[in-house]
């Protein structure tokens, strides 16, 4: 099951960032860098409030596959889909309001563009409020999906949904090269989208029977009320603390500076791509274990599923570090963006401490101890923004960056100690003694080859790219037969094993 769920979160969820990261030379020609700036403070501000409503969507996840599990359960979950259904239609609809309220005085006071017109900045946040009405219930249908571990008919309908966007926006940008017409494919994409979701979530899901009430059941959101307000809490605070850097940037700086950090920050999509279908696979299973109590099997998943992380981590994410510069001049053509590559360098570094930190916290969300999390968000809340702020008039993006690297890398630390208070000593033993063994060699290993391609091809960036992928290989590689040995098909039995 984890093997199909993981390769189907592949597959569905790499055509959509791939597509994204292959168009940005294309909108940057088409709508100019400034038109692209625009197109990234939107969405930038579209993920910070998806994001922060969507712990409630996690609380419908781990509902949904701990409810999967046992017969009994099964019945309700029509009725708790609807609850959070006509919830997230009700949150939409208010933040969709709010940005129609405030988008003349964000066009003519936050945002300083030089060619393109306030009257365009705001007739495009009209569109974004359209959008975001139409987005907020998809999140409850992809929870239902993932929980009840239908993620191949998920990601076929994501497929579909991302092909068909992609290739409209296109369309769309040749014709008319504006990027409202380009928020006005969004828009009806994203409703024809909603609607396909929604048709398949009444298909999977048990019907109750006809006597039951199925329009709103204030029950079913109750129960889940204490693990939502704390998941609402974790992640929005996540959502502020991951898109605050881009807001300080498009008022600090210029709105092409804020299109060169977004570029810059590709690399920590890359290794997004590599390791989110992995945890979108074993979130319902780690769900499962915590629902029946079974701490020290969850214990040996959970360092289990840190090795396949820190595996994908050191592969993917070391071989963007270190050719970083390669990378960029290959992608962009662009000199200004070249010029930054160390800082996407380092702001893949700090990605790596982050998904590092993720598997622990799966496992807190599991146990529905979030709470500790929260803590360390809130925190971060008062000094991550106030330390951006400071730093960006001063040096720019690489305040930003520099401080985007420290707060994950104590949040992997943190992570730990949380996830060894509540599972025991045991797992920061094993941890410790598996993270710096794999971790030096890996590092060791392709700092080797970073020179190697260096020397071997000085003038030639396609030998030093092609170093790059063997590097990766042969890193992960290694650092798979560090963390599980030389015997593959039978840990790989062991690490997928399917469920009985």
């Amino acid at each position: 099951m984890i093997v199909r769920n993981t390769l189907a979160n592949l597959i569905g969820q790499l055509i959509q960032p791939v597509l994204t990261l292959v168009l940005v030379p294309f909108y940057i020609t088409y709508l100019t860098l400034e038109g692209y700036g625009l197109i990234v403070f939107f969405v930038t501000l579209e993920t910070l409030l998806t994001n922060f409503v969507s712990g409630l969507s996690t609380a419908l996840m781990r509902e949904t596959a701990q409810s999967d599990s046992t017969a009994e359960a099964r019945p309700s979950m029509w009725r708790l889909m609807r609850a959070f259904e006509l919830a997230y239609v009700i949150v939409g609809v208010v933040f969709g309001l709010c940005i129609s309220a405030f988008s003349g005085w964000i066009s003519l006071h936050w945002i300083s563009p030089d060619s393109i017109s306030s009257a365009t900045v705001k007739f495009c946040l009209l569109l974004l409020s359209v959008r975001l009405a139409a987005v907020f219930p998809g999140t409850v249908y992809q929870a239902v999906f993932i929980g009840t571990q239908r993620q191949v008919l998920l990601n076929t309908l994501n497929l579909i949904c991302t092909i068909v966007r992609v290739s409209s926006n296109v369309i769309v940008i040749l014709t008319w090269r504006s990027v409202a017409g380009f928020y006005l494919s969004e828009v009806v994409n994203t409703v024809l989208a909603l609607f396909l979701l929604r048709y398949w979530v009444a298909r999977v899901l048990p019907r109750p029977d006809a006597t039951s009430k199925t329009i709103f059941d204030w029950t079913e959101v109750k129960k889940l009320w204490r693990i939502s307000v704390d998941l609402i809490l974790v992640n929005g605070a996540w959502a502020v603390l991951s898109q605050v850097d881009r807001l300080i940037i498009s008022r600090l700086l210029s709105i092409s500076a804020l299109g060169v950090y977004n570029v810059l920050t590709a690399g920590g999509q890359l290794l997004a791509m590599a390791v989110q279908p992995f945890f979108q696979a074993v979130s319902p299973e780690i769900c499962q274990l915590a629902r029946h109590d079974k701490k020290i099997e969850m214990q040996r998943y959970l360092i289990r599923y840190s090795k396949v992380i820190l595996i994908i981590c050191l592969a993917v994410g070391l071989s963007v570090a270190f050719f970083a510069r390669d990378i960029l001049e290959v992608w962009t053509h662009n000199e200004i963006i070249v010029k930054n590559a160390p800082l996407m360098s380092f702001y893949v570094c700090g990605q790596i401490f982050l998904y590092l930190a993720t598997v622990p916290y799966l496992g807190q969300v599991a146990l529905g101890r979030v709470r500790f999390q929260a803590a360390y968000i809130t925190v971060g809340l008062i000094w991550f923004p106030v330390s951006i702020w400071l730093l960006v008039p001063k040096i720019g993006i690489a305040g930003v960056v520099w401080t985007w690297v420290v707060y994950c890398f104590v949040c992997w630390l943190y992570d730990i100690m949380v996830t060894v208070i509540l599972l025991g000593k045991g797992f920061l033993k094993e941890y410790a003694k598996m993270t710096a063994l794999t971790a030096g060699a890996g590092c060791s290993l392709m700092w080797l080859v970073s020179h190697g391609a260096t020397y071997a091809f000085p003038g030639w960036i396609w030998g030093r790219l092609f170093f790059a992928g063997a590097g990766a290989v042969v890193t992960g590689t290694v650092c798979y037969v560090l963390c599980f040995g030389f015997y593959i098909p039978q840990e790989i039995a062991v690490l997928f094993r399917k469920k009985t």
